[in-house]
């Protein structure tokens, strides 16, 4: 049994072996998708923009160069000094490779935090599928290197981990599923208790609201008091000016 026909959508065999390899290596940092999806006509990797925007490759900057190139010098150290040898040899290769591998590791580190077991699952992975894509870069350019038995090995592996993977899932989902049944039963036998505690906090926040509308009722009608007092003894006063005007002798021409 032999795997070097998984090499044919790929064939580039004139081109020298350090291009090569990254090349193949870029198609394991994005993973099996993208090598299945290479296969497939052009017709049908059409996609919605929504799903291009998602999968779109970030801009090359040194930061994110030198967070792909410390993330394979970590778990890929051989395959960090063929990309040395492609940034001399072929510059735009070099970054686009330089961009998917950063790509890659921010889709492994994602996990680091919120679940590190599968953290560690989806890094066995990209290192399996990275050893697998170098080992037929070298089967490419050297026939008489044979690396069946390794790649069977590599691939086996490989599905171990994703059984793994699935596992957790399940695992995580099963949880996931008996608090959501222990919340249905939570509230189905509490339900009379649950509702006469809320209303019993409903009717203390509106008894507290009462008391602090009352102080400021009261001086809003102390003020309103004085207010119409002022303007009772304004009118008095001005009641009082009127008959003394009425009363004073109006002054007649002389005849």
């Amino acid at each position: 049994m032999s795997f070097r026909s998984n090499v044919r959508p790929l064939a580039a065999a004139a081109l020298p072996f350090a291009l090569l390899a990254a090349g193949l290596f870029v198609v394991a940092a994005t993973g099996q998708e993208k090598s299945k999806s290479a296969a497939k006509p052009a017709a049908n990797t059409t996609v919605k923009g929504s799903a291009k925007a998602k999968d779109a490759i970030p801009a090359f900057t040194p930061e994110r160069e030198a967070a792909a190139l410390a993330f394979v010098r970590e778990h890929h150290a051989e395959v960090a000094d063929l990309l040395e040898n492609l940034r001399k040899t072929r510059p735009e290769q070099y970054r686009r490779a330089a961009r998917e591998l950063f790509r890659a590791s921010e889709r492994v580190a994602q996990w680091k935090d919120r679940d590190p077991a599968r953290y560690q699952l989806e890094l066995q992975t990209w290192k399996i599928n990275s050893r697998i894509q170098l080992l037929l870069a070298r089967s490419t350019m050297s026939p008489d290197i044979d690396v069946d038995a390794e790649i069977k090995s590599l691939l086996g592996r490989r599905i171990d981990v994703r059984l793994e993977l699935r596992r957790h899932e399940r695992e995580l989902a099963a949880k996931r599923l008996a608090d959501i049944d222990s919340d249905i039963d939570r509230l189905a036998s509490q339900k009379e208790t649950m509702v006469d505690r809320q209303l019993t906090q409903m009717r203390q926040g509106v008894k507290a609201n009462r008391q602090k509308i009352k102080p400021a009722a009261a001086k809003n009608n102390g003020e309103t008091k004085n207010d119409a007092a002022k303007s009772d003894a304004t009118k008095n006063s001005d009641a009082k000016d009127k008959p003394a005007k009425a009363a004073a002798p109006s002054k007649q021409p002389a005849k």
